[in-house]
């Protein structure tokens, strides 16, 4: 077995896939697969069991895997035509694309696969900090109020960042809203590097978060 393909799957994948094609009498098996946090293929579920030349896609799920995986049994691992069109449609996804023969001594790789970013979650009690008595919104701000509707709205930001959900947050007048989603964006920018987008509903608001808020927090 070549090393490149034993560098990309797991030692229990490999086996489990070899099983599976001959529990289906050599024929096509299409499968779904994970990556696990070292970039191999350590999990796989079989999806579909076709003949000795085809097997159908489901390409309503086809986004949910890191790697798509079907074996050709008469081992010649030319893509077809429509290995072509299923591997360009699943790539917009950032799913990879893998050919494999029976005995799993050769694959060919028409898409790589995209190793999936881990993210770190970022601490409420950390972004709360600059916003109690003490910290260092006060020592920036001389008129600074501690507010406990402001923390309650930090820790929803937070919450909506480390679980990756939406958040629909309401908040009266007063309460400090800026600084509740804007200290956790920042920080969420700082610890797992990638870009937050703020989009404000008026252009003053813009202003103040350009001219006030944003050079404020970056004063912490």
């Amino acid at each position: 077995m070549s090393r490149k393909i034993v560098e990309l799957f797991t030692d229990e994948v490999l086996k489990n896939i070899y099983n599976e094609i001959k529990t289906s009498y050599n024929n096509e098996v299409l499968f779904f697969s994970w990556l696990n946090e070292e970039g191999k293929i350590n999990r796989v579920e079989v999806i579909a069991r076709g003949n000795e030349e085809c097997v159908s896609f489901p390409i309503q799920r086809s986004y949910l895997p890191d790697v798509v995986i079907h074996n050709h049994p008469n081992g010649v691992l030319r893509p077809s035509e429509a290995d072509m069109s299923i591997a360009s449609f699943i790539a917009q996804h950032g799913v990879g694309f893998i050919i494999v023969n029976n005995e799993l001594t050769d694959m060919y790789v028409a898409v790589e696969p995209v190793q999936k970013k881990v993210y770190h979650p970022i601490s409420d009690e950390e972004c709360i900090s600059y916003l109690s008595s003490g910290g260092g919104i006060e020592k920036i701000i001389e008129s600074f109020e501690e507010r406990e509707g402001q923390k309650i709205m930090v820790r929803e930001v937070c919450r909506s960042f480390n679980e990756d959900k939406m958040a629909l947050i309401e908040a009266g007048t007063g309460i400090g809203k800026t600084f509740a989603y804007l200290i956790p964006a920042i920080e969420w920018t700082i610890t797992n590097h990638e870009r937050v987008v703020v989009s404000t509903n008026t252009i003053n608001l813009q202003e103040q978060l350009l001219k006030k808020d944003i050079p404020t927090v970056k004063k912490l």
